[in-house]
């Protein structure tokens, strides 16, 4: 049986795979190919954790209809940019997303965001990347903390 991931799973890999690329040295190949891989999970991540979060208010919340429009509805949503992120959780509670407005540029979340996003789509797509593991792991966490605050304001209601 294949266990539904969580936020804290998923992070928990995540930082494991922080954990083997920080062992190599920064100039080696295997490092750079590491950090394009983690800057894909990381953005995955943002993506996962709002489905997460989300359907798991539905789940709580709503009658078995609304539940699976809500679920249908997240595996549809756009890329996880940071007004896109806005508009999502907006269509459950203008406060969330009043609140993550607000945090976003307190945390660089959108510059933080914007370019984990921008750089999973050139390296899906076979672009050059200049990504590093130290970038990669910055942007992880705001990503972190973005979805933290995510939480919060959805388990706050």
């Amino acid at each position: 049986m294949v266990r539904p991931l969580t936020v804290h799973g998923i992070k928990d890999r995540i930082k494991a795979a922080f954990a083997v690329a920080d062992r190599l040295e920064p100039d080696d190949e295997a490092q750079a190919h590491l950090a394009r891989y983690l800057c894909i999970l990381s953005a995955g991540f943002i993506e996962e954790s709002l489905r997460i979060i989300l359907t798991g208010y539905a789940r709580d919340r709503c009658d078995p209809r609304c539940r699976t429009f809500v679920e249908k509805h997240l595996d549809r949503a756009p890329n996880p940019r940071p007004e896109n992120i806005a508009e999502l959780l907006g269509s459950f509670d203008s406060d969330w997303k009043k609140s993550v407005e607000e945090f976003f540029p307190s945390q660089d979340g959108d510059g933080a965001i914007g370019s984990l996003i921008a750089n999973r789509h050139l390296i899906a797509h076979g672009r050059d990347s200049q990504v590093t593991l130290r970038r990669v792991k910055d942007w992880h966490e705001v990503a972190v903390r973005v979805i933290e605050h995510v939480q919060a304001c959805v388990s706050s209601t």
